[in-house]
C-alpha cells in the first residue's frame, strides 16, 4: 500500500515479483484522511456525499482486507477469500486517486477547512507515517538507500503540503505541478518509453508472427511448455494464444477437453490463472500448480479438437515420435513454430 513511495526509483531494478512490487501513485492513506476531515467540517453541505460515502466505504473495506484481513467466514461471504491482499492494493490505490482528484477539484477559498496551523503540521505527521511504513514494508530495501529516502521524502512532502492547503489557489497550482513532477519521474522511466518497443517488433520471431498474422489473423496458437512469459509475449504481438494468462477462465475450453469431468473439476480451473500446456501421449488432464497457475496435460490428438493452427515449442516436436506430422515454419533462438497437419485437413 506504500510501494508508491519507493517505486519512484525502481524502473530499472529487478524485484522478486514486479507486479507485486508495483503500485498506484495513490498517496494512501491521505485521501481517506482528508475526505473524512472534509465530511466532518462540511457535514451540513451534503452535495458531495454521494461521491464520498461510497468511496469511503469501499476504501475502508479494502484497507481492512489489505492491512489485517477478515475472519474466514467474512472473507468467504464477501468473496475476498478469492483475492490476494497484495493484489487488492491496486483497486484500493486506484480509488484513492479518484478521491484525491475529486477532493482537489472541490477545494476553494469558499470551503470551510481546517486552520492553517493544522494544515502546516498535518503534512509533517502524514509524511513521517508514510516514510516509516514505506521503509518497513519495502520489498527490496537494498534498492531504497538513504539518498533515495531523502529525495522521496522531499518530493512527497511538498505534494502533501500542497494537497492539505489546496483551498488556496496559488498553492493548488503548486500542488498540481508537484504531483505532475512525481508522475513524470515514475512514468518516463517505465519501459518501453526508455528502451523502445523493438523487443515486440524487431525480434526475428516477432517478424514471423507479423508475417503469419497478416495472412491468417484469426489463427489460434498454442505454446507447448513455453511458460507464461512467452505465452503472453505472443499476445503482446497480437497473436490469438489459447494459453495466455486467463483473467477469466475459458470455461468452454475445459468443457471441451474434460467433457463429463469438467463439472467435478470446476474448482480447479474456475479462477484467474496462468495457463500452461504440455503435450503428452496420455489422456488429457489438468493440474493446479499454484493458486494462480494451471497445467493442462494435453494429449496431442486433442490439438485438432481445439482447432489449433500453430504451435510454439522449445524443441523439434517431430522428434517426439508422435503419429502426427508438424510442418516446421521457424527455428531460431531456441524457439520453433510448427503447423499441425491434421488427417481431416489432408482429406
Amino acid at each position: 500500500m506504500y510501494a508508491y513511495f519507493y517505486n519512484l526509483f525502481f524502473a530499472h531494478k529487478d524485484a522478486p515479483n514486479p507486479c507485486e512490487a508495483s503500485s498506484m501513485l495513490s498517496f494512501y492513506p491521505l485521501p481517506i484522511l482528508l475526505t473524512f476531515i472534509y465530511m466532518i467540517i462540511n457535514r451540513k453541505e451534503k452535495k458531495h456525499w454521494k461521491f464520498f460515502i461510497p468511496t469511503m466505504i469501499i476504501s475502508i473495506f479494502l484497507m481492512i482486507w489489505c492491512q489485517w484481513g477478515f475472519p474466514e467466514i467474512l472473507a468467504k461471504c464477501s468473496l475476498m477469500s478469492m483475492s490476494v491482499a497484495q493484489r487488492a492494493t491496486i483497486p484500493l490505490g486506484t480509488l484513492q486517486i479518484y478521491m484525491l482528484i475529486y477532493f482537489l477539484g472541490i477545494m476553494s477559498k469558499e470551503n470551510k477547512w481546517i486552520p492553517s496551523k493544522v494544515t502546516y503540521t498535518l503534512p509533517i505527521l502524514v509524511i513521517a507515517y508514510m516514510v516509516y511504513q514505506a521503509i518497513t514494508t519495502c520489498v527490496v530495501p537494498e534498492y531504497f538507500g538513504p539518498v533515495k529516502k531523502v529525495i522521496a521524502t522531499v518530493l512527497f512532502g511538498m505534494a502533501i503540503f500542497g494537497i492539505c492547503n489546496s483551498n488556496q489557489e496559488k498553492i493548488k497550482t503548486f500542488t498540481l505541478y508537484s504531483i505532475m513532477l512525481i508522475s513524470l519521474l515514475t512514468g518516463l522511466n517505465v519501459n518501453p518509453i526508455i528502451c523502445s518497443t523493438d523487443i515486440i517488433y524487431q525480434k526475428p520471431i516477432c517478424k514471423k508472427f507479423a508475417e503469419i498474422r497478416s495472412q491468417e489473423p484469426d489463427a489460434l496458437w498454442l505454446g507447448d511448455d513455453t511458460g507464461i512469459y512467452i505465452n503472453n509475449y505472443m499476445v503482446a504481438n497480437g497473436i490469438r494464444t489459447i494459453n495466455s494468462t486467463n483473467v477469466y477462465p475459458n470455461l468452454e475450453l475445459y468443457e471441451l477437453l474434460l467433457e463429463e469431468n469438467a463439472e467435478s473439476q470446476k474448482s480447479v480451473y474456475n479462477r484467474y490463472h496462468h495457463l500452461n500446456i504440455s503435450l503428452i501421449e496420455e489422456e488429457t488432464h489438468i493440474q493446479l500448480l499454484a493458486p494462480d497457475s494451471i497445467m493442462i496435460w494435453l494429449n496431442y490428438h486433442d490439438l485438432e479438437k481445439m482447432k489449433i493452427d500453430y504451435i510454439i515449442v522449445k524443441n523439434n516436436i517431430n522428434e517426439r515420435g508422435y503419429d502426427m506430422q508438424f510442418e516446421e515454419l521457424y527455428n531460431e533462438d531456441g524457439l520453433y513454430i510448427f503447423k499441425p497437419i491434421y488427417v481431416s485437413s489432408k482429406d
